[in-house]
C-alpha cells in the first residue's frame, strides 16, 4: 500500500474538497484502501496500491 497526504490550510476553510479528492480518483479507477484525516482538518492521508501511486498522484494534481 502506498501512503499519499493531501495537505493545505485550505481544505479547512472549504467545504467539498474531499468529495472533490476521491471523486477524482473514483473517475480514474483508483480505489483507495484506507482514509485518515488529522482533527485539525488540514490534512488528509489516503492509501492506495502501490500499482496506482503515480496515477493517483496524477490524478490529485490535476484535481488542484
Amino acid at each position: 500500500m502506498a501512503l499519499i497526504a493531501v495537505v493545505g490550510k485550505v481544505m479547512k476553510r472549504n467545504a467539498g474538497i474531499s468529495a472533490k479528492l476521491f471523486n477524482a480518483l473514483y473517475e480514474s479507477d483508483v480505489n483507495v484502501r484506507m482514509i485518515t484525516q488529522g482533527s485539525s482538518e488540514i490534512n488528509i492521508i489516503i492509501g492506495v496500491e502501490n500499482g496506482d501511486f503515480e496515477k493517483a498522484l496524477k490524478v490529485i494534481y490535476e484535481a488542484f
